[in-house]
This record gives structure tokens, C-alpha cells and sequence, in this order.
């Protein structure tokens, strides 16, 4: 019989699983000097956590930090027009 071959990530010993992105909607988004201020429908809860970084969904150039997170929600500032964010409804987060 041969022995599986070892976890690759997960377990004692190896590095922690990578997560696949997570996509959430937005929620709610402001102007701000630096282009639009946004709240996700994502947050603590459902694996996301302050620093993460993500983007606007079919919006060149609106990378972001995450911030603000809660169990339910995260906040983020985005270099982008607010008419394009609220367009595209949608954010990719890397986790």
C-alpha cells in the first residue's frame, strides 16, 4: 500500500491554506478627495479581516486596502470615480 503524500498546506509543520477570492457587493459608496469611499457586504464573518487587499470589479486602476471590518461589513477607500464604482456593484478580495 503507499502512503498519501503529505498536505501541502493546513497542517503543523506547513503554511496555512490559501484561501480563493472572495467577490462581495458594495454596499454603500461616498465621494471622497481620493475618489470614492465604499462599504462591502463582507466582513469578519465570512473570512475578510482589515489589510486584505481587493478591487472593483471591471473598474481598471481601483485597487484598495480593506478597513473598518466588522463581522458584516468592511470599508475601503478607492482611486476611482464614484459613478464607475456604483456601476459595478461588485469588489474581488484577495485572501
Amino acid at each position: 500500500m503507499v502512503a498519501p503524500p503529505p498536505p501541502a498546506c493546513g497542517a503543523a509543520g506547513q503554511p496555512p491554506c490559501k484561501l480563493p477570492p472572495l467577490v462581495a457587493s458594495i454596499t454603500n459608496v461616498d465621494p471622497d478627495p481620493a475618489g470614492a469611499r465604499i462599504t462591502i457586504a463582507a466582513g469578519t464573518a465570512d473570512g475578510v479581516e482589515n489589510g486584505m487587499r481587493g478591487s472593483v470589479l471591471g473598474v481598471k486602476g481601483s485597487s484598495f486596502t480593506l478597513s473598518g471590518c466588522t463581522a458584516q461589513k468592511c470599508n475601503a477607500t478607492v482611486k476611482a470615480a464614484v459613478d464607475d464604482v456604483r456601476n459595478s456593484g461588485e469588489v474581488k478580495i484577495t485572501r
